[in-house]
């Protein structure tokens, strides 16, 4: 797998409530040259502190739609919702003594180009002050910074484990000298910082300090910001961004940026989410603690090797998801969502409070969405005696299509309105038309971490035999789907077959015939001549390196020997071959009479028959002697 390579900033923007007494400081006048500076990074990751509302939500605007902020309070992460897909997100206060308004995330992201996966912590420690009872710092000011230290060691230990780590954040961090700080903390922890990481050379304005205080930046190298990394998380260069390009007024902030390129080593491009303990509810955004369980999102590793056009589309909703199942049902509580489809039945009340119990799965191919969404509901459709797959068992819902035209889906379980409120088939009513190019499946809360279940539902997937990939029947067997309404089981629904597009054994390819193999032995069992029409293929599929249709009948066909019909149809008539008659030319000549009034004839019929014989095959045309 490919490494990852990404431009991470941190930078405290400073509150805009503080009645600045430099007109040029306050937010307005400063807005601008904010934006500047963020446009000079060009970071897809930005931890700020002080990040006001107002503030953070300019930065937003200005980065654009894709862009996401992961926070509590005023400590966030801002990051590419375009280049990141967030997996999971922590957040908690920190003991500051007196002064309450200090906070600690970190969020789990995966690339969406290469599948590397980061974990991203931001905090603002405590800030220098003076001793009422004499000057410099007050007694205890740097043990408490330590202290604050060491919370975020334990949370990483806790969560992160050995996983890639950067810290960002306004540590405030200035022992005198001898004594231990920050630093110290967390070096013994295994981060560094980037000058601990990186050579002089590599750092532009390594003697520049970190904090302004609305004056000029002095280069005395005093770095009260940092952006501290593992050793999985290995920084290429470093830069501080300074918020007085000019040294006059509008400073961006008093602060200055610090900026780094960050590279992770290729990964498993589909790692499980970390088992944690679930956190409090977040002051302000209820979303920010819902998290990816583990065995949920196992699936997509399982069956990743089966198809080959699938990525991962996600398990936790963004802000644009204001219910339902990727949310977790704390965060859906938190909302006043009390009555929210996804937290209705027995089986939604129970298991992880602070889990997301949905996952999408994207295809670039359609052909393997149509493919997934058959098999889920071939499995959720029972037989004539009202059984079903008994590895479909944890799943509440699936949405996706059929021919790539039309949404439909199935119910296992029947609450809310719409769509959502029968139990069986739906062929049709979805106003969300991305599913006409991922999976979703919603799984009962109860079992959203069962690695059990989660594995069976994964072979549904992947269509292979039950047991295939490990899973085991809990329970030796599974009831029927009951009619909420009735209590009668739901009717048998056997879906007629749908085949994909008619291939033909194409002419421009095989001269002879095409083999067809058999799926199962292998061997080659069927001669289809050049024309022949296949019209009963169920799925393309990948053996030995190479493409394969697979028909109904369990034979399979090199795809890469095959037209679709449709475009095969609407291939040009070949053109029957041109044929000159060259003696009938001759002869022609010969009758003109301006041709054989002259003593040179003979030589000027001879010029002509050359002259033709070369024109015509230049055209490719044929030349009859």
């Amino acid at each position: 797998m490919a490494d990852t390579v990404f431009r991470i900033m941190t930078i405290n923007v400073r509150l805009s409530s503080f009645d600045e007494k430099i007109p040029a400081a306050r937010w307005p006048a400063r807005k601008p040259a904010l934006l500047d500076l963020l446009d000079d990074a060009r970071a897809s990751i930005i931890g700020i502190q002080e990040g006001s509302d107002d503030i953070r939500e300019a930065m937003l605007a200005h980065l654009g739609k894709t862009w996401e902020c992961y926070r509590r309070a005023k400590v966030g992460i801002l990051y590419d919702g375009a280049k990141w897909e967030r997996l999971a997100g922590h957040q908690w206060d920190i003991d500051n003594e007196d002064q309450a308004d200090r906070r600690l995330v970190f969020v789990w992201l995966r690339s969406r180009s290469t599948g590397g996966v980061i974990w991203v912590g931001n905090s603002h420690f405590g800030v220098h002050y003076s001793d009422p009872d004499g000057p410099g710092p007050k007694v205890g000011e740097q043990e408490e910074r330590r202290n604050q230290a060491a919370d975020v060691i334990r949370k990483m230990k806790e969560i992160v484990k050995d996983e890639p780590f950067v810290m960002l954040g306004d540590f405030n961090d200035t022992p005198p000298v001898g004594k231990p700080g920050v630093r110290d903390v967390m070096a013994k922890a295994g981060l560094l910082g980037l000058r601990e990481r990186l050579s002089g050379a590599k750092v532009d304005g390594d003697t520049v300090d970190t904090h302004n205080g609305w004056k000029k930046t002095d280069r005395d190298g005093r770095w009260i910001d940092e952006i501290f990394t593992s050793k999985t998380a290995r920084p290429l260069d470093a830069r501080v961004i300074v918020a007085d390009p000019t040294g006059k007024f509008p400073y961006a902030t008093d602060h200055n940026a610090l900026f780094a390129r960050i590279e992770v080593k290729g990964q498993d491009p589909s790692p499980a989410a970390p088992e944690v303990p679930e956190a409090a509810e977040p002051e302000g955004d209820p979303v920010a603690t819902t998290s990816a369980p583990s065995a949920l999102y196992g699936v997509f590793k399982q069956i990743d090797p089966y198809f080959k056009s699938v990525v991962m589309g996600g398990v936790v909703g963004d802000a644009k998801h204001g219910s339902g199942y990727h949310l977790s049902r704390n965060a859906l509580k938190a909302r006043g969502l009390d009555g929210d489809y996804s937290i209705q039945c027995p089986a939604d009340q129970d298991g992880g409070g602070s889990y997301a119990a949905a996952i999408d799965l994207t295809f670039r191919d359609l052909a393997e969405l149509i493919v997934c969404h058959k098999r889920l509901r071939a499995a959720c459709t029972p037989d004539k005696d009202g059984n079903y797959d008994p590895r479909i068992e944890p799943v509440r819902e699936i949405i996706g299509t059929l021919d790539g035209r039309n949404v439909s889906g199935y119910n296992r379980v029947s609450t809310g309105s719409g769509t959502r409120s029968r139990v069986g088939w739906v062929a049709s009513g979805y106003s969300d038309s991305s599913h006409l190019w991922h999976e979703h499946i919603s799984v009962l809360r109860r079992y959203v971490n069962d690695k059990n279940r989660m594995t069976g539902l994964a072979e549904v997937i992947a269509g292979v035999k039950a047991g295939t990939l490990g899973w085991k029947d809990p329970s030796g067997g599974t009831p029927p789907i009951l009619n909420p309404d009735t209590g009668q089981a739901v009717p048998v629904e056997k879906p007629k077959p749908t085949f994909l597009p008619a291939y033909v054994v194409d002419p421009a390819k095989v001269e002879t015939y095409l083999y067809g193999v058999d799926h199962d032995s292998g061997e080659a069992v069927k001669q289809r001549a050049p024309g022949f029409v296949i019209s009963t293929g169920t799925k393309i599929i990948s053996v030995g390196g190479r493409d394969w249709l697979l028909t109904e009948a369990g034979y399979r066909y090199a795809l890469d020997f095959l037209a679709l019909k449709s475009e095969f149809e609407a291939r040009p008539e070949p053109k029957p071959p041109v044929v000159v008659d060259r003696e009938a030319v001759r002869l022609a000549l010969e009758s003109v009479p301006e041709l054989v009034s002259g003593e040179p004839v003979t030589g000027t019929i001879t010029a002509l028959l050359k002259a033709l014989d070369a024109e015509a095959k230049a055209r490719g045309f044929e030349v009859k002697a």
